[in-house]
């Protein structure tokens, strides 16, 4: 069977995805995701030492996964979390000696692309009129669309790492001014000045993976249970003031959040509550398909496995 890994390098999270296909149909073999934080606490814009550290570990463990497979194909994107910081491209180049592999630089647009073709090759009704968001660490993908392409696609440099430190929700706070901050700047976009009435709102990544993990109450992660889930508005909303009114000490106990996730959760969850008002969504729809899968289907298609 053809098999393919695909590796996003995103501002707050690295993943690492393997699948092959068998008669046309994608088979997930290995999904993998580790924090790194790589835009947290910017040195004057730059990316710190400690968080090259945690790259490098995560990067060195997926080299040893992959050397050990039989691929077809590998991608590896990294989004703004390297294009923000203004030692970004230095700091490329060292990951490229950990990983022992090129890593493509990507444009916002070009991941709103990835993560939309993630969703539409695995959402149940592929004809429905969608508006797949990605809410990174440092920036939120907008790409609405459908069975006949990509309508629009953009990048707004708001993301759950930036308006936590903006705003300091990582410790107990009044969300009302990071909620209206949000709000504003997704209110600029170019999805929110076109008819959102019959989009659905799909969100991937991390943000609306663990939003779904605590909202099942899950102590751990279950891509089954969490994949194509239905989560109303107003769980986002009350989900959020249970994180922002909370110490990080407290946040422990809160069930399906990681104390990697704890200090940023608040913030992406905020953006997802700004988007859902925005368009006028009563429930969103999570996936776990984002940027990652996109390569994957692009690999396949390429050598006819799909």
């Amino acid at each position: 069977m053809p098999r393919f890994a695909s590796i996003d390098l995103g501002s707050n999270s690295f993943l690492l995805t393997v699948a092959s296909f068998q008669d046309g149909k994608l088979i997930l073999e290995h999904d993998e995701c580790r924090v790194v934080g790589i835009v947290k606490n910017l040195e004057n814009g730059r990316i710190r030492l400690e968080a090259l550290d945690r790259a490098n570990k995560a990067l060195a463990a997926f080299r040893q996964k992959i050397s050990s497979l039989n691929l077809d194909g590998i991608s590896v994107v990294a989004t703004e979390g390297l294009r923000k910081p203004s030692n970004g491209l230095e700091i490329k180049s060292e990951l490229e000696k950990t990983l022992g592999h090129a890593i493509d630089l990507i444009s916002g647009d070009r991941e709103a692309e990835l993560s939309f073709l993630g969703v539409q090759e695995d959402y149940p009704d592929r004809v429905a009129n969608k508006l797949v968001f990605d809410i990174g660490g440092a920036s939120t993908e907008l790409a609405v669309g459908n069975s006949s392409g990509i309508l629009s696609k953009e990048s707004l440099k708001i993301g759950s790492v930036l308006l936590t430190e903006r705003f300091s929700l990582d410790q107990i706070a009044d969300p009302i001014e990071a909620f209206e901050y949000a709000k504003s700047q997704i209110k600029n976009s170019r999805a929110a000045n076109q008819d959102p009435a019959s989009w659905v709102g799909v969100g991937v990544a991390g943000t609306i993976t663990t939003l779904a993990t605590i909202y099942l109450g899950l102590e751990s992660y279950s891509r089954q249970k969490v994949h194509q889930l239905r989560i109303p508005t107003f769980e986002i909303k009350e989900i959020s003031n249970l994180i922002l009114s909370k110490s990080m000490e407290e946040r422990r106990s809160i069930v399906g959040l990681p104390y990697n996730r704890a200090d940023v959760l608040g913030g992406g969850l905020l953006i997802a509550l700004a988007l859902a008002t925005i368009f006028r969504w009563q429930e969103i729809v999570c996936m776990d398909t984002g940027i990652r899968f996109g390569p994957i289907y692009e690999m396949a298609r390429k050598i006819g496995a799909y």
